[in-house]
This record gives C-alpha cells, sequence and structure tokens, in this order.
C-alpha cells in the first residue's frame, strides 16, 4: 500500500504542499439556488443540506466544502469537523459528487480563479490568491507567521490537510483535470493553498488521495457539447467485422474480437461468472451492458482457453497502437472509446471507436464491496504485479471521461474488468 505520508506530500513537483516551511511546491441530483447578485446559497435537493455561494469573476462558487456522502468520501476525523468543514473524496468519487446545475471545477477553472482574484499573478508559485481566498480565521500561525487569510470574496477557505496530513496548516482541493502528462498513480489534478505563503497553486495528487471539494455552477458555456474529432482508419488496426467472434465454450457466450498491433483482443468485456467476481452494483443488468468486475487474483484465470489476461506490455503496446507508435497525452482514450455511453456532469465524452475495441465505463468495486463510476470510468487489469509491492499491488489501465489512457496500480482486491488477449 502507499505510505501516505507528509514526505510524500513534500516530493518536489509531485506533491502540492510541503510539510514544512517552504513554499508550495508545483504542482445526482438537484438544487435550489437563492441569491443577492452576490452571494447567495442552494439547497441539494439529495440529502437537503443548504450550502452557502459566492460570485467570483464569471464563476459562482460553493462558499464551503461539499458534505454530501457518496462512494468512496471520509470526515476529517469521522466526527466533528464534518459540521464545518467538507467530507474528503477520492479523485474518482469527486468527479461525481457535484450536485446537478454544478460541476467539479477544472484546472483553467482553479487558474482563472487565481488569476481573477490576483490582478498581478505571476504563477502558481508567486502570487497573493491564497491569502485573499483564506478564512480570516483557523490557520495555524507557522514559521513565525500569521496563518489566517484575508477573505476577500467570501471564498472562506479552511484548512483540514492533505490526504489526513497538516491538518490547520493547508487545504487541497479536487480538479476534473486529469494529469496526462506523466503515466502513474499521480494522475489527478489538484490545487491548494498553506499557512506558509499566500500562493494559490496547482499541482498533481494520486486518485486514492482524500481531498476537500469546492463545485461550481454550470454554465452555458460549461453545457456545450464538445464536437466529435472525425474519423480517421489507422492503418495498423483490423477493425471487428460481422462474424469476427468466438463462444467461450464454458457457457455459451459469444464475444466480438479485433486485432489491434500484434494481438487479437476481445472487443468486449468478459462476462464470465467465476471466483470473486460481481456486477456493479450487484445488478445483472450491468453485467449484460458492462461485463463482470473482478478482483486480479480471479482476473488471471478467468479467461477462456487460448485467450489470456493482457500483460502491463500488453496494455502499453495497445496504446503505442492506437497512435501509431508515439504517446501523445490524450488520443488513445479517444480512439479506444466507444461512440456512446460515455458521460459526465456536462457533455457527452464518448469516443471514435477507431479501432472496434469499443472500451466501455465499467466503474469499480472498491476495497470495502461499494461500486463507483460506471458511466464515466473503465478500469481494466494487466497481468503484472507490481516490482515493489509482489504480492499486494498490480498494475491496471483505466480510461475516463477526459479521453485519458493511463496506467496505475492498487491493491488486487479492487474490481476491474477484464479484457483477454492471444
Amino acid at each position: 500500500m502507499i505510505n501516505r505520508t507528509t514526505t510524500i506530500l513534500a516530493i518536489a513537483t509531485i506533491a502540492i504542499i510541503t510539510a514544512g516551511c517552504g513554499r508550495t511546491a508545483k504542482e445526482s441530483q438537484g438544487s435550489v439556488l437563492a441569491s443577492d447578485g452576490h452571494n447567495g446559497t442552494f439547497t441539494d435537493s439529495r440529502d437537503g443540506r443548504k450550502y452557502r455561494t459566492v460570485k467570483i469573476g464569471n464563476q459562482r462558487w460553493m462558499a464551503e466544502g461539499l458534505k454530501y456522502k457518496t462512494g468512496v468520501s471520509w470526515c476529517y476525523d469521522e466526527k466533528d469537523k464534518c459540521k464545518t468543514l467538507g467530507l474528503n473524496y477520492d479523485w474518482d468519487t469527486a468527479q461525481e459528487a457535484c450536485p446537478a446545475g454544478w460541476h467539479l471545477p477544472s484546472d483553467a477553472e482553479w487558474d482563472a480563479l487565481a488569476r481573477f482574484v490576483d490582478p498581478d499573478y505571476k504563477s502558481e508559485n508567486d502570487n497573493v490568491a491564497g491569502k485573499k481566498l483564506k478564512a480570516k480565521s483557523g490557520w495555524e500561525e507557522h514559521c513565525g507567521q500569521n496563518g489566517n487569510g484575508t477573505d476577500e470574496y467570501g471564498f472562506s477557505a479552511l484548512p483540514d490537510g492533505n490526504d489526513g496530513n497538516n491538518p490547520g496548516r493547508s487545504r487541497v482541493w479536487w480538479t476534473s483535470t486529469d494529469h496526462r502528462i506523466v503515466r502513474g498513480s499521480f494522475n489527478g489534478r489538484c490545487w491548494g493553498m498553506t499557512n506558509c505563503d499566500t500562493n494559490l497553486s496547482g499541482g498533481r495528487c494520486r486518485d486514492n488521495f482524500r481531498n476537500e471539494v469546492r463545485c461550481v455552477e454550470n454554465t452555458d458555456a460549461s453545457k456545450a457539447t464538445v464536437p466529435a474529432a472525425p474519423i480517421k482508419q489507422p492503418v495498423n488496426a483490423v477493425p471487428a467485422m460481422p462474424g469476427e467472434s468466438f463462444s467461450d465454450s464454458r457457457d455459451g457466450k459469444k464475444y466480438r474480437m479485433v486485432k489491434i498491433g500484434n494481438l487479437t483482443w476481445m472487443a468486449e468485456n468478459l462476462n464470465y461468472k467465476t471466483g470473486n467476481s460481481w456486477c456493479y452494483d450487484d445488478n445483472v443488468d450491468n453485467c449484460q451492458k458492462y461485463g463482470r468486475i473482478y478482483d486480479w487474483n480471479t482476473a488471471n484465470t478467468a479467461c477462456p482457453s487460448g485467450w489470456r489476461l493482457p500483460t502491463r506490455q500488453d496494455w502499453n503496446d495497445l496504446g503505442k497502437a492506437a497512435i501509431s507508435g508515439r504517446y501523445s497525452r490524450n488520443d488513445e482514450g479517444k480512439k479506444l472509446k466507444s461512440i456512446s455511453g460515455w458521460k459526465n456532469k456536462i457533455y457527452d465524452s464518448s469516443g471514435t471507436d477507431e479501432f472496434g475495441f469499443s472500451a466501455l465505463p465499467g466503474g469499480q468495486r472498491i476495497s470495502h464491496g461499494s461500486f463507483v463510476g460506471a458511466g464515466s470510468r473503465g478500469y481494466w487489469w494487466s497481468a503484472t504485479e507490481h516490482e515493489k509491492y509482489d504480492g499486494v499491488s498490480a498494475w491496471y489501465w483505466n480510461m475516463s471521461p477526459y479521453d485519458s489512457y493511463i496506467e496505475s496500480f492498487t491493491d488486487k482486491v479492487y474490481g476491474f474488468s477484464v479484457r483477454c488477449a492471444r
């Protein structure tokens, strides 16, 4: 398991908050809104909770952290803190946590907030946006400085740390933006501030870190549908054609298949009941739509005779084949996703399915048995154990509404989809 300590948070360019005195490192449904034009309130119809709101520039923000319990979410100390502070969410849960009419802000929306609040904004490490957005009390004095802010816009940011570290000294919020430059487990963009300086800074966090959520109200621009890219036929793939299928002799189920690069892949998720495997939300209709979800040990023996669970290298090669042998920032996911069935809170995020791979967002089963992510994210096991966590963790690949195609690793007890290859 990942050791979540303040040492991790101090790693340059990876963490957003330092553990000590330095600068920051670089790094559903329904509401009722009442407003006086700038500040207001809205009520989340899912649980009846009322939130303060504030308009800053062209954006209307929640003026407090989201407290809606869903998916993978925690209260910092499991009791009193969440009366004044928001819940903490992992990155996947945060993507779908905001009420209808609101959304998790993107990296660009956080950047726009910082630049509006600080007209002389120079960089993520040289601005005063953090001081202007922090609450006037609640921040610890540190390094001989008063850690509190001026709260000039009513944003009222309060500290609760990052992933349970540095309470009283820092605050980190999730964005909806994948970090697509580096393939690995630091794949969620986040923004934060500390009591040691004046900055509001962006960076990247592990997707299983626990951070707060501030929702932003949808605008006409944010609701716009992203136009689909034109479909071009790649030369290194043989798309699935009618009749290109095989039957699993164990239960008679038929699967489409497609050759991409040097491998033939199943063109749909495995749906064979065996071992530790589940239908999403324990609903058999989801097995018909997305296939079954398997823990890693079961996934390694689930494929039919003549087929196997693909290795980490196989998934890497699939990504390279999708963009003609070179990595791009997000083209692979777009080209491998199905042409329908993907969504987020704002727009249809389906792909172009240029290979006939037809990846669908089957979600995952997390370690304590809850299901999250169906309809917006897909996860697939590889057969490769993590070299530093042999026996505990294994590599997997995931795709999101933002067209990412990212590898990461996690505990083998998680439940992901399976695509077999030969």
